[in-house]
Protein backbone atom coordinates (compact mmCIF):
# COMPACT_ATOMS: atom_id res chain seq x y z
CA UNK A 1 0.00 0.00 0.00
CA UNK A 2 1.31 3.69 0.08
CA UNK A 3 2.35 3.91 3.55
CA UNK A 4 4.16 1.13 3.09
CA UNK A 5 6.45 2.33 -0.37
CA UNK A 6 6.05 6.03 1.91
CA UNK A 7 8.20 3.93 4.59
CA UNK A 8 10.62 2.16 2.31
CA UNK A 9 11.38 5.46 0.30
CA UNK A 10 12.15 7.46 3.68
CA UNK A 11 14.30 4.03 4.91
CA UNK A 12 16.24 4.67 1.67
CA UNK A 13 16.41 7.95 1.95
CA UNK A 14 18.05 8.21 5.29
CA UNK A 15 20.40 5.05 3.76
CA UNK A 16 21.54 7.03 1.14
CA UNK A 17 22.07 10.38 3.43
CA UNK A 18 24.40 8.29 5.87
CA UNK A 19 26.49 6.45 3.27
CA UNK A 20 27.11 10.10 1.57
CA UNK A 21 28.17 11.16 4.69
CA UNK A 22 30.29 8.37 5.63
CA UNK A 23 32.12 9.38 2.10
CA UNK A 24 32.38 13.26 3.35
CA UNK A 25 34.25 12.05 6.35
CA UNK A 26 36.84 9.94 4.60
CA UNK A 27 36.92 12.75 2.70
CA UNK A 28 37.88 14.76 5.24
CA UNK A 29 39.99 12.54 7.47
CA UNK A 30 42.07 12.57 4.01
CA UNK A 31 42.02 16.29 3.90
CA UNK A 32 43.68 16.16 7.52
CA UNK A 33 46.27 13.44 6.91
CA UNK A 34 47.58 15.32 3.45
CA UNK A 35 47.69 18.46 5.89
CA UNK A 36 49.63 16.70 8.56
CA UNK A 37 52.12 15.34 5.83
CA UNK A 38 53.04 18.64 4.21
CA UNK A 39 52.55 21.03 7.25
CA UNK A 40 56.00 22.50 7.24
CA UNK A 41 55.09 24.22 2.87
CA UNK A 42 51.04 23.91 3.09
CA UNK A 43 51.25 26.58 6.18
CA UNK A 44 52.44 29.91 5.22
Amino acid sequence: DAEEELRQERERRVYAESRRREGLEEVVEDMFVDAEEGSDDTIE
